[in-house]
């Protein structure tokens, strides 16, 4: 059964003697005999590795992104530093304070703008809305603001979409 190998006197036991127990495949589930050599072995046959692999890609891509460091208003910490000044303070619906919400968001719409990370897709929607936005604050304030127009164009009326540089 066993032979000795005559270069250091061990006994060499062919693999056809050893008992090699029954692995599960962990893509179907199916028992299978590993080979013996290298890794243990997780998966049944090439397809089941690639099926597995193809899997833990999409659930990679499913993933939401994390939040960005720097934006402090979504973290739990800052929402606890509400005092009762500022929360009376954000309560009061005075005019002044209706007009500066609207520029701290016409500030926010400006900067999603010129933003690299926004999709190219969506400026058309941000800047209709940094307009009308505008536009309400210019009606608030009483002054039109610089580079921005109140007046309608009748050209305007009819919004097909597409693009014209003499609307600027």
């Amino acid at each position: 059964m066993s032979k000795r190998n005559a270069l250091d006197g061990r006994y060499v036991i062919p693999l056809r003697f050893l008992e090699v127990s029954a692995v599960i495949c962990e893509e179907c589930g199916q028992p299978f005999t590993p080979s013996g050599r290298g890794k243990k072995a997780k998966y049944c046959s090439a397809k089941c590795k690639q099926r597995a692999y193809r899997k833990a890609k999409r659930m990679s891509r499913v993933t939401t992104p994390p939040a960005p460091a720097g934006d402090a208003e979504h973290e739990p910490e800052a929402m606890d530093a509400l005092t009762a000044a500022d929360f009376e303070a954000m309560m009061n619906d005075g005019p002044e304070d209706y007009v500066s919400v609207l520029k701290r968001t016409q500030a926010r719409l400006k900067e999603a703008m010129f933003s690299a990370g926004t999709p190219p897709g969506s400026l058309t929607g941000i800047s209709k809305q940094l307009l009308a936005l505008t536009r309400e604050i210019e009606r608030l304030e009483g002054n039109p603001a610089q580079g921005m127009t109140t007046q309608e164009d009748p050209e305007d009326d009819d919004d097909d979409g597409e693009f014209r540089p003499e609307a600027i």
